[in-house]
């Protein structure tokens, strides 16, 4: 979650929305990813 930090195990592509048990917050998964990266300190990239 971007809001608090929740991680969501089993999200199924099908699923286009992130809905965080936690926290309430919704938002389309893929701004949720998005704002995550923007947060973080670093990171790596998988190939």
């Amino acid at each position: 979650c971007s809001c608090c930090g929740h991680k969501k195990i089993n999200l199924s592509l099908s699923e286009r929305m992130f809905r965080c048990e936690q926290y309430g917050c919704e938002r389309d998964r893929d701004l949720n990813a998005a704002v995550n990266l923007a947060k973080a300190d670093e990171y790596a990239v998988l190939t």
